[in-house]
């Protein structure tokens, strides 16, 4: 069976980035594995961690049936080692006809013991989802996708936070992350979805490297999502919907009728001399002090170490000789504009505790962010 090197490997690392088995749990053992399934005409490899699962076919034009599970880092491993255009597969038996070994062969020769309990490897446990999504630019959608799942929480500290919202209002598709102390959202028309669902980040960033540089058929639910192209497949569990109501927070007529315009590289270069000077603090408390033209910035350290810097501002449509005061996690601010393009910024009216809006227009996206204001010592 002769295979493209280069190809397999795509296909295995792409593998990889799901399957992570659990040594430790007899039945989770099987998850770093790579399922493979060889026919006469082809070669399908699947892996999963139960949240996941990605298969892919290869065609082939003199397979022999057999069905195996290979060490998915076994295998990297040995991909490492080739140069070779091609690598050509076969299996070795004992002499009671059962596959003991699996061989490689390109400019090496490698021997690979198999697990065959392939009986115990999981199935997918629900079926394709009717809802299907249009999309009209799926590198625009994208990168939408990766500009935004910087604000969601990490799985393993809250599951119900981690995920990216797809919602279809009646005129465009809204996608949502938060993790409570901040909210990215984008306005779109590239894409319209049937129906609501939330698909974790890291299922998102998965789907999004396996599909970088394919056309495909995009579907969900509330309980899957699936996405295919000419001979690879993905399905993802969705998350369960527990967004607050991210509307009654978001004030979208705000920050259009009146904002401040920054440089972002000048105010990335201020926050980042804030962020090393206070490298050890988790949470760095920074004054944003809107007046005279210029945005400064106050940064105190839990030490009571202070940093303070300035940059020009372009008043669009806002009187900056009215002073105004936020107290924000610098961190946040720095992380998001590193996500625009272009930067707007505003302070809902009223007291200082108020949410801190930045936006980014675009001609295919709307794209805001929230951040909520936190108590300042020196305020």
């Amino acid at each position: 069976m002769k295979i493209n090197t280069k190809e397999f490997r795509r296909i295995v690392q792409n593998c990889s980035l799901i399957n992570h088995g659990n040594l430790s749990v007899p039945v989770l053992k099987y998850l770093k594995y790579i399922k493979m399934e060889v026919k006469a005409d082809s070669i399908t490899l699947t892996s999963t961690n139960l949240n996941e699962w990605y298969s892919r076919i290869i065609k082939l034009d003199h397979g022999e049936n057999f069905s195996l599970l290979i060490d998915t880092e076994q295998l990297l491993k040995v991909l490492k080692h080739i140069k070779s255009e091609f690598l050509e597969f076969s299996i070795i038996k004992d002499e009671k006809g059962s596959i003991v070994q699996l061989k490689i062969e390109a400019e090496m020769t490698f021997k690979i013991t198999p697990d065959l309990e392939i009986n115990n490897f999981p199935d997918v446990p629900f079926s394709r989802p009717k809802s299907s999504i249009k999309i009209f630019n799926k590198e625009k959608l994208f990168e939408i996708m990766n500009k935004i799942c910087f604000s969601a929480t990490k799985n393993n500290i809250n599951k119900s936070y981690s995920g990216i919202l797809f919602s279809q209002k009646e005129d465009h598709l809204e996608l949502v992350t938060t993790d409570i102390h901040r909210l990215s959202l984008v306005d779109t028309k590239i894409a319209k979805t049937e129906k609501d669902f939330v698909i974790s980040v890291d299922s998102a960033k998965n789907m999004m490297k396996i599909f970088n540089n394919q056309e495909i058929n995009f579907m969900a639910d509330s309980i899957s999502v699936h996405v295919s192209s000419k001979d690879e497949l993905y399905y993802s569990r969705a998350l369960k919907d527990e967004f607050p109501d991210y509307n009654s927070v978001l004030n979208r007529e705000q920050i259009a009728e009146s904002w401040y315009e920054a440089d972002k590289k000048a105010l990335l270069q201020n926050l980042k001399s804030i962020l090393n000077f206070h490298k050890k603090e988790k949470a760095i408390y920074t004054e944003f002090h809107f007046a005279d033209k210029k945005l400064n910035l106050t940064a105190i350290g839990e030490d009571s170490d202070i940093i303070e810097t300035s940059i020009n501002l372009k008043t669009v449509n806002e009187d900056l000789s009215d002073l105004r005061i936020v107290a924000l996690n610098a961190r946040y601010i720095h992380e998001a504009i590193n996500h625009m393009d272009n930067i707007r910024m505003n302070k809902s009216p009223g007291e200082f505790r108020k949410p801190f809006y930045l936006a980014d227009i675009q001609p295919d996206y709307e794209f805001y962010h929230i951040v909520m204001p936190i108590k300042f010592r020196g305020l």
